[in-house]
């Protein structure tokens, strides 16, 4: 099973002249305590630690994810850092009020919790800081406001699916020693 409380996600962008091939990943997973103490005495522990992927898109981009549930002192350093020709964007949950972004002349923080931030009108009032509740309330108040304009919710069933075919394809690219992995349509 791949699921992250605690990590680091990456991005870059390369060039590739094979744009056109299949998703493709290489995966590890590790569980450093094999079992621990339970309910019921030792129990074999059935989730990973750790684990780390390197993933590559249909247009040649290449991805580089960590995670680990083990990182000493990160409660939730779910990091998400996308670098591109043009510059980068950083988001920290664990400063969830920040954005950082970077277009070359060094990197400006932004505050999410400006006027202009598109949930503004559903939380406090501009500068006031955001709780991890608030992610969920925003998550809540777009499955209404998409059933309201009849368009398609996003995420969507069929993104998460998406998402759950590449965690498949890592999982079994790290059962092969991490082995190069092609992402299924289905």
């Amino acid at each position: 099973m791949l699921s992250a409380t605690s990590g680091r996600t990456s991005s870059t962008r390369c060039s590739s002249s094979r744009a056109t091939r299949s998703p493709r990943v290489s995966g590890q997973l590790h569980t450093f305590v094999p079992s621990r103490p339970g309910a019921g005495g030792i129990e074999q522990v059935t989730v990973d630690d750790a684990a780390r992927a390197t993933l590559g898109t249909r247009r040649g981009a290449v991805a580089s994810i960590e995670v680990s549930r083990m990182a000493f002192g990160r409660k939730n350093g779910l990091t998400i850092e996308v670098y591109g020709s043009h510059g980068s964007i950083s988001f920290d949950p664990e400063r969830l009020n920040e954005l950082v972004v970077d277009t070359g002349s060094g990197g400006a923080r932004t505050l999410v919790t400006e006027a202009d931030h598109p949930y503004a009108g559903a939380r406090w009032p501009p500068g006031h800081v955001l709780g991890w509740d608030h992610t969920f309330t925003s998550q809540a108040a777009d499955f209404p406001a998409a059933v309201r304009s009849s368009t398609q919710p996003s995420p969507s069933f069929a993104e998460g699916l998406a998402v759950q075919r590449v965690l498949g394809a890592i999982a079994d690219s790290a059962s092969a020693d991490g082995t190069r992995v092609e992402v299924t349509a289905h």
